[in-house]
């Protein structure tokens, strides 16, 4: 009989060249690690204890605020999203439906089966609620985003509804760029953090991407380990994004472990990466501007009449006769006008004097002209003075001016969009006068839809915070070849999408 023996060890010698090899290669695993990524959103697993219904529960939460997100896409988005809803609808119903007489049961007590389906949907509605629960303003400016990671997380729930997944061993749970939500796909691409459970055992995963027709669009994809085994990451370029735009890839993960006998695989995972519409939504500023100028301008007065009367057969008298106007606080009188002289009848010394608000026409006026004769003298025509005077009045005059204008169509940015805002004006208006408020418009396509609208703002630069937006506008209001400009700066961090 052959008897096996161990066999004989070699002494252990020192080996310079193994060794620097041996040092290069730790080094170079302590860079991957270094380069990995330090802070990664994992896969939210149902809470302890939770039961079917409750995870029902938090879907139908999910649903509804899904529903009360379509009314705020445009119309094209909105028609994909309300496609997106009624898919989760009917996945819902018939999760529902398989859930039977463990409807109040924990999942952990669930058969492999059922549990592992309900822990995908708890999952699915946490990545679906990191998408959709954002501000009124963020969902219209990122609807094309927002549309393509619901997409991709219903694909991948539909998936784990059809098949009948392992509950243990390797998962593939999501994809997360960095600076983005989970399932959220930027259009210019960046590095993306995959996480699931026990995808790199040990030796790396290998990872492709390939299109509908099962093509291999990234070659030679490296992947970098984190510090949890079911995590890690690559860089994907926005050349590869802009060719797929408003297309869904196949993320395929297939995880690998060392056996005596070679490499053992752990079955090709996948997961659906859909790429948004390459159309980046335009924004636009509407801008109106009231301000105002003064000048000197001079004006005349109504005329009015004015008359005095001697009837006396025996003496001249004084007269007087004032008429005042109804101007503009701090103007004088300059000057008065007479229509056509003065009427004088008989004789007499009128002077005309202008004060303040007020023109006066005073002096003496000669006897009347009377029959003498036995008895009393008779009247036969009376001393009089009459003319139509006017005041004419010099004083700064207040212009209002009200104008409006509008920005090109400026592609929103990934933080920060600026706008300009030209704005016709002529003249220098008097200080802490301008008065200034605008509109921000998102344009896709032909379709345009109001953001934000500003109050009447008097100072020449203003902030704040709206539905997700961060808006900073300041108002050049000296003109410029005739123009005054508004500039306004969009900030969209708060969305964080």
């Amino acid at each position: 009989m052959l008897l096996c023996r161990p066999a004989k060890l070699p002494a252990l010698s020192f080996n310079r060249e193994h060794f620097v090899r041996g040092l290069l290669y730790s080094a170079v695993a302590l860079l991957h690690l270094a380069l990995a990524p330090s802070s990664v959103i994992l896969a939210q697993e149902p809470p302890a204890g939770v039961t079917f219904s409750g995870v029902l529960q938090k879907a139908a939460k999910t649903l509804a605020a899904m529903k009360s997100d379509q009314a705020l896409l445009f119309d094209d988005s909105a028609g994909s999203f309300a496609g997106a809803v009624n898919e989760f609808s009917v996945l819902l119903a018939r999760y529902s439906a398989s859930a039977g007489s463990d409807l109040d049961k924990p999942l952990v007590s669930l058969p492999g089966g059922t549990g592992s389906d309900a822990a995908a949907l708890y999952r699915a509605c946490v990545g679906l609620d990191g998408i959709v629960n954002r501000p009124p303003n963020c969902l219209v400016l990122h609807s094309p985003a927002i549309v393509a990671g619901v997409r991709t997380v219903l694909l991948e729930l539909g998936g784990a509804l059809q098949s009948s997944r392992p509950v243990k061993g390797p998962r593939l749970d999501y994809f997360q760029f960095e600076g983005h939500p989970p399932f959220i796909v930027p259009g210019n691409g960046g590095r993306i953090t995959i996480g699931g459970v026990a995808l790199w055992r040990k030796m790396p995963p290998v990872v492709t991407i390939r299109d509908a027709s099962g093509n291999d669009v990234l070659p030679g994809i490296v992947p970098v380990r984190s510090a949890d085994d079911g995590v890690f990451s690559f860089t994907i370029g926005a050349d590869l994004l802009s060719r797929f735009a408003g297309k869904c890839l196949d993320l395929r993960v297939e995880p690998r472990e060392k056996r005596l006998l070679g490499v053992k695989s752990g079955g090709v995972l996948t997961l659906p990466l859909c790429v948004p519409d390459a159309e980046k939504p335009r924004l636009k500023a509407v801008a109106h501007l009231l301000y105002h100028y003064t000048e000197k301008a001079v004006e005349t007065l109504p005329f009015r009449q004015f008359l005095l009367v001697n009837r006396s057969c025996a003496d001249s008298v004084t007269v007087k006769h004032v008429e005042s106007w109804d101007i503009r606080g701090g103007t004088i009188i300059g000057y008065v006008y007479g229509r056509g002289g003065p009427d004088v009848q008989n004789g007499g010394d009128i002077v005309v004097t202008y004060s303040g608000n007020a023109i006066t026409a005073a002096g003496m006026l000669d006897k009347a002209v009377c029959a003498g004769g036995p008895g009393p003298s008779r009247l036969l025509h009376s001393t009089y003075w009459k003319a139509e005077l006017a005041p004419k009045i010099s004083f700064e005059k207040d212009h209002a001016v009200e104008v409006t204008g509008e920005s090109g169509m400026t592609p929103m940015q990934a933080l920060t969009t600026g706008l300009s805002v030209p704005l016709s004006k002529t003249r220098t208006s008097e200080k802490g006068s301008d008065i200034f408020s605008y509109e921000i418009i998102v344009c896709h396509g032909d379709r345009q839809k109001s953001v934000y609208r500003s109050n009447s703002i008097a100072t020449g630069a203003f902030s704040e915070s709206s539905d997700g937006l961060t808006l900073d506008a300041e108002l050049h209001s000296t003109p410029v070849n005739g123009q005054a400009e508004l500039r306004v700066t969009v900030g969209l961090s708060e969305c964080g999408l």
